[in-house]
C-alpha cells in the first residue's frame, strides 16, 4: 500500500495516480479536501478522475464512489476500459460504487443531510469521490442565482462533512487569458484546469494548478500526454503560453 505523503507543513495528503500531477500539487492533494475540476470538453477531466479512484483502489487500498449526472455506468466503464481499468472487478469486490443520479435527487439528498450518498460512505468505507459534472446540477438554477449559492455552498459542504477525498468536475470553459472565478472555486479547497490547446497548427494537452490550499503549487502550466496508460504530466516542462490560442478546444 502507498503510504501517505506529506509536504513540509506535515499537511497529510494522498496520491492524485497521475504521474508528474504530484509533483505540481506540493505532494499530492490535501485529504478529505474538495477540488474542482475545471476544462472544456474532451480535456481529459473524466479520465483524470478515473485515474484518481483507479490509483486509489490498487495503489492505496481505498475504496470509491462515482457518482454521475450525465453518462450511464455502461459508458464511464467502457472509458474506463480502455486504459485497463476494471472497474467491475472492484464494484464485485464492494470496493467501489457508481452511482447515476439526476440532478433533482441530489438536491434531496443534500436536503436530507447526505442520504444515500452518506449510507453508501460509511458502509463500503470510502475514501474518495467523484461528482461528475456539477455544470448539469447548476443548470437548475440558470434564473435563481441565489438558490444556486445556497445549494451549492450545501454540496460542498456536506462533501467536506463526508471526509473523503473529493474531485468535483465543472464543464465550465477553463481559458488561459481571461480566466474568472465561479461561484464554485470560492468553495473548493483546489482547483485543476485540463486544456487542448492550439500552438503552431497543432494540438497539445496541457493542465495547470490554479490553487490548492495549504500548499506551494506550481505556477507553470505544464504539457500531459494522454495515452493508453492514462495520464502523464510532464512538470519539468513549460507549455509558453504567448505561442497558444487563449480558449482552449
Amino acid at each position: 500500500m502507498e503510504p501517505q505523503l506529506q509536504n513540509v507543513c506535515g499537511v497529510e495528503r494522498t496520491s492524485t495516480g497521475v504521474p508528474g500531477l504530484d509533483q505540481m500539487t506540493g505532494g499530492g492533494l490535501i485529504r478529505k479536501s474538495v477540488t474542482l475540476v475545471g476544462g472544456d470538453s474532451g480535456t481529459g477531466k473524466t479520465t483524470f478522475c478515473l485515474q484518481f479512484l483507479y490509483s486509489g483502489l490498487t495503489s492505496c487500498g481505498e475504496n470509491a464512489l462515482f457518482i454521475s449526472f450525465s453518462e450511464p455506468r455502461e459508458e464511464i466503464y467502457q472509458t474506463a476500459a480502455l486504459f485497463g481499468w476494471n472497474f467491475e472487478e472492484f464494484e464485485r469486490q464492494g470496493r467501489f460504487v457508481f452511482f447515476h443520479y439526476q440532478p433533482k435527487d441530489l438536491m434531496d439528498i443534500v436536503a436530507q443531510g447526505g442520504g444515500s450518498i452518506r449510507d453508501t460512505i460509511e458502509s463500503f468505507n470510502i475514501s474518495r469521490v467523484v461528482l461528475d459534472p456539477l455544470t448539469s446540477f447548476s443548470l437548475m438554477f440558470e434564473k435563481d442565482a441565489y438558490r444556486e449559492q445556497q445549494t451549492l455552498l450545501e454540496l460542498f459542504q456536506l462533501l467536506h462533512d463526508l471526509g473523503c477525498t473529493s474531485l468535483v468536475v465543472s464543464e465550465e470553459p477553463a481559458r488561459l487569458d481571461n480566466y474568472t472565478s465561479k461561484r464554485a472555486d470560492f468553495l473548493s479547497d483546489g482547483i485543476i484546469h485540463f486544456y487542448h490547446l492550439r500552438e503552431k497548427g497543432a494540438r497539445i494537452r496541457a493542465v495547470e494548478v490554479i490553487k490548492m490550499r495549504d500548499t506551494h503549487i506550481s505556477e507553470n502550466v505544464c504539457p500531459m500526454i494522454l495515452d493508453d496508460n492514462g495520464i502523464q504530466v510532464l512538470c519539468d516542462q513549460v507549455v509558453d503560453v504567448s505561442n497558444t490560442a487563449g480558449t482552449p478546444l
